[in-house]
């Protein structure tokens, strides 16, 4: 009795000190982690705009400014939650599941069978949702962009909107953009809701299936009852990391599409061009010594690109270093 006692007592002090070096080793990764995608998430959007402010007016209309505004904003944000997630409930899915299934191998080969299939389906299920979602949340950040210039054009034209009396028609317009985003994310919803039903339901099978067949094997002594309780353990460890990763899984899609639109922006470069001798700085330096600084236009004429008309034509003027053009 001592013996059991003195047992008990070990592997309880083995048991909270696991317990303390999980919570602080996790709090210490959670730690890095967000310090990590953050970080990411900051260059990545000083390299944007770096890279926007090189563009021309051609180049930054191709994408448009309100694609823009939300390729930095909403889609930078979607990389630094994908890292996040992956670093903190996907990553250790996979190793939490093997360890899961080694160690009900260990115990019970048969029974080791049952959270196998279970997983399985569970897996069959998330892809088939992924494969049904996928249109629509492809759409989502196209949908967000409509919904950004809309609104970015009633804020710049609210003097214009105001003075042609057509405040009700503009709500009515983004009213009408708003929900189409919101029907859009609803439809993406509904086929991910019932993943987690599933979940639930599987588990209870499992636990079912668990305990019948073990019952069995006790009945036969080729199990102990212990040995049971351990292996329900198990697969319900397995189940909540199959859960955890279905819960991150629909914004992996999403996510993906916008590192994607991220890496179009960065991808482009700047149409203009500057002289080799430019960048020579020594070059440059002696230039600035012998002539002040200047902006002179000769002749110049300008239109956007796809336009039949020139908005200006033959400017000619010089401006020197502290002068202003009136």
């Amino acid at each position: 009795m001592k013996k059991n006692i003195d047992m008990v007592y070990s592997t309880s002090i083995k048991m909270v000190a696991i317990l303390i070096f999980g919570t602080v080793t996790g709090i210490i990764a959670n730690h890095f982690v967000a310090l990590f995608a953050t970080n990411f998430s900051k260059k990545n959007r000083k390299m944007l705009i770096r890279n926007i402010e090189t563009l021309t007016l051609d180049q930054v209309s191709d994408f448009g400014v309100a694609s823009l505004v939300t390729r930095m904003s909403n889609d930078n944000n979607n990389a630094q939650r994908l890292i996040v997630a992956f670093f903190q409930m996907i990553l250790p899915s996979p190793i939490m599941v093997t360890i899961s299934i080694f160690l009900t191998i260990k115990l019970s080969p048969s029974l080791a069978l049952i959270p196998l299939f279970t997983i399985l389906i569970f897996a069959c299920a998330i892809v088939l949702t992924l494969f049904k979602s996928l249109p629509y949340i492809l759409k989502v950040q196209k949908k967000l962009d409509r919904m950004t210039l809309v609104l970015r054009e009633r804020f710049i034209g609210a003097k214009i909107i105001r003075a042609f009396d057509n405040s009700e028609k503009e709500k009515e317009r983004f009213n009408n953009i708003g929900q189409d985003y919101a029907d859009n994310y609803i439809i993406i919803n509904k086929k991910f809701a019932l993943l987690s039903p599933m979940a639930f339901a599987l588990m209870s099978v499992i636990i079912t299936l668990i305990i019948f067949f073990g019952a069995m094997k006790v009945l036969n002594n080729t199990l102990e009852i212990g040995s049971i309780t351990a292996i329900v353990e198990y697969s319900l460890t397995t189940i909540a990391a199959l859960i955890m990763s279905s819960m991150v899984l629909v914004q992996m899609p999403k996510a993906v599409v916008s590192i994607e639109r991220i890496e179009e922006v960065l991808a482009v470069t700047s149409e203009i061009r500057d002289s080799e001798d430019l960048k020579d700085n020594s070059y440059y330096e002696g230039i600035l010594k012998q002539n002040p600084i200047s902006l002179t236009f000769d002749n110049v004429c300008f239109r956007y690109k796809g336009a039949e008309k020139q908005i200006l034509k033959n400017i000619s003027f010089s401006i020197k270093a502290g002068e202003r053009l009136q």
